[in-house]
C-alpha cells in the first residue's frame, strides 16, 4: 500500500483499515463459524421489525460475514427473516400466500422488509384502535 514516493497519499481511511484487517487479522475458523451463527438471527417478537435491531442486526450481521469472507447471502437473509415472520404467527395465513405467491424476481431484501414492516404497521395500529374501543 505504501508508495515509495508519496507514502499513503491518494489512500482513504476505509482502505488502509482494510488493509489492516486483511494483512494482519487472522480470522479463524471458530470465528467464521460464530458470524455464521450469529446471522441466523431470532426476532424477539416485541420489538418493532424495522426500526428494532431485528432487521438492523440482521444487515450488520451479514457484513460481519462478509468482512470475513463467510457467504452471508441476500437470499439467506430473506429466508431468515421470513422465518421469523412464521414464528411470529403475527401474520394470518392470507398474509403469508401473499408473501409466498409473489414472483421470485419480486423477493428482495427491501421487498420484504416493505411487505412485512407495512403489515406490522397495520396490525399495531388496529390493535391500538380495538384496544381503545374497549376501554370506553
Amino acid at each position: 500500500m505504501e508508495d515509495d514516493y508519496i507514502g499513503y497519499i491518494g489512500q482513504t481511511i476505509k482502505t488502509i483499515i482494510a488493509y489492516i484487517k486483511r494483512e494482519w487479522c487472522t480470522v479463524t475458523t471458530l470465528r467464521k463459524k460464530q458470524a455464521l451463527a450469529a446471522f441466523n438471527l431470532h426476532w424477539d417478537f416485541i420489538s418493532h421489525i424495522s426500526k428494532s435491531k431485528f432487521a438492523r442486526e440482521l444487515d450488520k450481521q451479514q457484513k460481519l460475514c462478509t468482512d470475513i469472507d463467510v457467504p452471508a447471502e441476500d437470499d439467506t437473509k430473506i429466508q431468515i427473516y421470513i422465518k421469523n415472520m412464521y414464528a411470529s404467527e403475527m401474520f394470518d395465513d392470507k398474509e403469508m400466500r401473499e408473501w409466498e405467491n409473489n414472483a421470485a424476481n419480486l423477493k428482495t431484501w427491501t421487498n420484504a422488509k416493505t411487505h412485512f414492516v407495512e403489515l406490522y404497521r397495520s396490525k399495531t395500529k388496529f390493535n391500538k384502535e380495538r384496544e381503545g374501543h374497549h376501554h370506553q
